[in-house]
């Protein structure tokens, strides 16, 4: 999994490297966009050094929220998305559901378009403890998001995992990474199956999800 995200947002700071982008009006400058990838890498590599949540740690109480990124790749032929955006997942370890969202998105296309995206996902549902490991979380992620000129639409769930051990405290995991993929795309393939149907402009598209969060 830590794999997975890594891969993502690096592909994505290289891509955004080249000389070609151009910001529409409003839109973020390859700098400012290149700063919020590096900010996000630096936010996973820190989680990433933790432990695993050790399972006396994991709260079967409570709840906690999460903030932090969220990395989307999508294809659908020649048309290529990027997105990097905030996330916030509040979780119920009580109940084991989960609300949030993930909004405040910028990108860049396969034409060097940087752009603002419009729209947000929404998170709900979820579970803990799913594959037989009470440090494994799942939820739902669905929404549009207006990328550039172009519509992509996700709907499907994510899989992670908590990490982290505080020494006291009601709540001692500290962090959590996610992923999903849909049908074609790397971190499908990485997982095994899909975990997403997307499309773009309504054709399937091929899309992956990086998500981080920290309490």
């Amino acid at each position: 999994m830590k794999y997975i995200f890594g891969t993502l947002a690096f592909a994505a700071l290289t891509a955004c490297g080249g000389s070609n982008m151009d910001s529409v009006p409003s839109g973020p400058t390859v700098g400012q966009l290149q700063n919020q990838i590096v900010a996000l890498q630096a936010d996973q590599r820190r989680i990433s050094d933790q432990t695993i949540t050790s399972f006396a740690n994991m709260p079967t109480t409570g709840s906690s929220t999460f903030n932090g990124g969220v990395v989307i790749g999508a294809e659908r032929g020649a048309t290529d998305i990027n997105l990097i955006g905030d996330s916030s997942l509040t979780v119920n370890f009580a109940s084991e559901q989960m609300t949030g969202r993930a909004n405040n998105f910028r990108g860049f296309n396969a034409d060097g378009q940087l752009f603002n995206a419009s729209g947000q996902l929404n998170y709900s549902g979820g579970a803990i403890g799913v594959e037989g490991d009470a440090r494994n979380l799942t939820y739902n992620v669905n929404g549009n998001l207006g990328a550039g000129t172009d519509i992509l639409a996700v709907n499907g769930a994510v899989v992670g995992q908590f990490s982290g051990n505080r020494t006291n405290g009601p709540i001692r995991t500290k962090a959590f990474q996610a992923v999903g993929g849909s049908a074609g795309s790397t971190t499908a393939t990485l997982l095994g199956v899909p975990t997403l149907t997307s499309t773009i402009n309504g054709g399937a598209a091929a899309t992956s999800i990086a998500i981080i969060g920290e309490n």
